[in-house]
């Protein structure tokens, strides 16, 4: 399921900052706000200066990170987030791992398709979900396999945090139900 096995993992990775004020959704309208579009990196892929890498993994091949052993090992480094497109088409894509005592485990998942505005809520509706576990050490959990595209919708909350020296980010939380749990990604100038 999407919130389990993306918004759960990251939550655990991304680090919140509390600079900055969130500001109200935009005003109801079924098209997709302008300030929404273009690409939304995770904090990780932001602060490292990693560029997102829309086709993390490849649907015409089948074939993920560009055919290197993991994402660690691509050239260039990809940054993980989403990308959403004028046409109202999107990307996503996301990396979680662990490692204990040289044990490395690591779960890529990815996904594209439409991404419309209803009722001040942004609705994915993905045509492919593709995701991919990998451990080191038990090797036989490992697997890669489609998932269901069924849509998800979730709310926002756009912020602009100030991280000094007159540098400010306009960041997007994108929010699991009613609750605060949420993916947040800082727009790439």
């Amino acid at each position: 399921m999407f919130r389990t096995s993306i918004l759960t993992g990251l939550i655990c990775l991304i680090g919140f900052s509390s600079c900055g004020e969130d500001q109200d959704p935009l005003p109801n309208s079924n098209e997709l706000p302008e300030i929404l579009l273009g690409t939304w990196l995770d904090e990780w892929s932001f602060t490292s200066g990693y560029a997102y890498k829309d086709k993390l993994y490849n649907p015409a091949t089948g074939q993920w990170f560009d055919g290197a052993y993991d994402p660690w090992s691509m050239n260039p480094r990809p940054g993980f987030g989403i990308e959403i497109f004028e046409d109202g088409t999107f990307s996503w894509s996301t990396v979680v791992s662990t490692g204990v005592g040289g044990c490395q485990a690591y779960i890529a998942e990815y996904l594209e398709g439409k991404v419309e505005f209803v009722d001040d809520q942004l609705v994915f509706s993905p045509d492919i979900r593709r995701k991919k576990y990998h451990s080191s050490c038990n090797p036989s959990m490992n697997f890669d396999r489609n998932e269901p595209t069924s849509a998800f919708q979730m709310g926002y909350r756009l912020q602009v945090q100030d991280w000094g020296l007159g540098r400010s980010h306009v960041t997007l939380k994108l929010l699991e139900g009613s609750s605060e749990r949420a993916f947040q990604t800082i727009k790439q100038n």
